[in-house]
């Protein structure tokens, strides 16, 4: 029991970093750059939305609580059908490194859905939504192009309130108690877990930043060869360019 606990209190503060860092760093500036500074207000909202319904359904809080974990696993889900769509442009480019990042941040994402369900629903459906997260994963890599055409703005505004749902979730820890706070040895353990969490979240940045280094070496190389074997295309440009200024 005592050991369980334990691993569970890592588990907390590895997830708290590793979750909170993926939507900070990695979704939220996505969904900014998408569609415009205001999508902050629906994330907003999915934060602060599971909170007013339990006050406001004060007699089915159960009910509301249960509401909230499984539309916190619905948004890692659709963010995985997104992330297997992302796996075939990695395929069709031949980029090795985002497919291992993609890849890599699976992991805190299937430990998070663990870490959120079995505590209120069980084992058994624990072990269902991290299969059905494999299977949007594969559904996203096979019909990627069609996946990522349907990623509509709606699809978008969607996300964003649920990503908000999902930080409701993580920073309010569901299986977290009273005395869980004044244990100097769990406090130890959640630290443990946020650092263990702080140096998976520097190996998924460090693969962003080789595959970043990497494209944009490419892109000199093709910019280089266009440059040495076709000199008369890019001359054709600038006349283009300075006759229309």
């Amino acid at each position: 029991m005592i050991r369980s606990q334990s691993l569970l209190k890592v588990l907390d503060g590895f997830i708290f970093i590793t979750i909170g860092g993926l939507v900070f760093t990695h979704i939220v500036p996505e969904l900014i750059y998408a569609e415009g500074i205001l999508i902050i207000l629906c994330v907003a909202f999915g934060v602060l939305g599971p909170t007013l319904g339990e006050k406001v359904f004060k007699r089915h809080s159960h009910m509301t609580h249960n509401l909230t974990i499984v539309l916190g696993v619905f948004g890692l889900i659709l963010h995985t059908l997104a992330d297997g769509s992302a796996l075939t442009i990695t395929e069709n480019s031949g980029n090795v490194l985002l497919a291992i990042g993609i890849i890599v941040h699976r992991f805190p994402e299937g430990l998070a859905v663990w870490w959120i369900v079995k505590p209120s629903l069980g084992t058994r459906w624990a072990v269902f939504c991290i299969c059905f997260m494999l299977l949007g994963s594969t559904v996203g890599y096979l019909k990627g192009d069609a996946f990522l055409h349907a990623l509509h703005i709606e699809n978008n505004f969607l996300q964003a309130f649920v990503t908000g749902w999902i930080l409701h979730v993580v920073f309010h820890q569901p299986h977290a108690t009273h005395t869980d706070k004044t244990n100097p040895q769990l406090e130890f353990q959640t630290g443990l877990g946020a650092l263990l969490g702080l140096g998976m979240l520097l190996v998924m940045f460090g693969v962003h930043h080789a595959n970043e280094s990497v494209n944009t070496s490419e892109a000199h190389q093709h910019h280089t060869h266009m440059h040495n074997t076709h000199p008369e295309s890019e001359l054709s440009l600038l006349d283009q360019q300075h006759l229309s200024g």
